[in-house]
């Protein structure tokens, strides 16, 4: 259970008012309702710790994927830069030979080897995008699955919530004990009956 569910429960809870009304019982009850609100206290405070800690490592999560993105595209920059530089080289040795031939030829060549170093320029820069568009795509993905469980958490909650607010009308029972009628059939603990979302 969330910390934010954990506080809506102890709202509840809190809201029980232990009166003259509770007769012989409002000593237990009293006693009851303070033993329950200091144990969801600890467990909405441990519930806290523990959520904040895993979005600390989320953050951190994401921060690492971040780093090694930008690695990557840093390797690929550069293996592209040493590969264009191998590339003119050669292509500058050639040229030096050809123009031992003719000197006509000499203009073309360089020509040639400006279109090479622009082309593995070009190669270089759409390896990068494919690579950043690939990662973009699946942290969206990740996202949307992220998304989609927690709209089916939330929904799964407010049915169990509408649905035991029903039972206390319907039944004339306390909240938690509709909640608990409301959790025991949705671990299956009730034969023959099950909610649907």
């Amino acid at each position: 259970m969330s910390s934010i569910a954990l506080a809506a429960r102890i709202a509840d809870i809190e809201a029980v008012e232990i009166n003259e009304t509770w007769e012989e019982f409002q000593g237990h009850a009293q006693q009851a309702k303070d033993a329950t609100l200091f144990r969801l206290h600890q467990q909405r405070e441990q519930t806290k710790t523990r959520e904040d800690a895993e979005a600390r490592a989320e953050a951190e999560r994401k921060a690492r994927e971040e780093q090694e993105r930008q690695e990557r595209e840093e390797r690929i920059a550069r293996e592209a830069e040493e590969r264009a530089k191998q590339e003119a080289k050669a292509e500058t040795e050639r040229l030096e030979r050809e123009r031992q031939e003719a000197v006509q030829r000499e203009q073309e060549a360089e020509r040639r080897a400006e279109e090479a170093e622009a082309r593995a320029k070009q190669e270089a820069e759409e390896a990068a995008r494919q690579e950043r568009e690939r990662i973009e795509a699946q942290e969206q993905a990740r996202q949307e699955e992220e998304q989609r469980r927690a709209a089916d958490r939330e929904h799964r909650a407010q049915i169990h919530r509408d649905a035991a607010a029903e039972l206390c009308i319907v039944a004339d029972i306390t909240v938690e004990q509709a909640r608990g009628v409301i959790t025991a059939i949705a671990r299956g603990q009730i034969p023959n009956v099950s909610i649907s979302y």
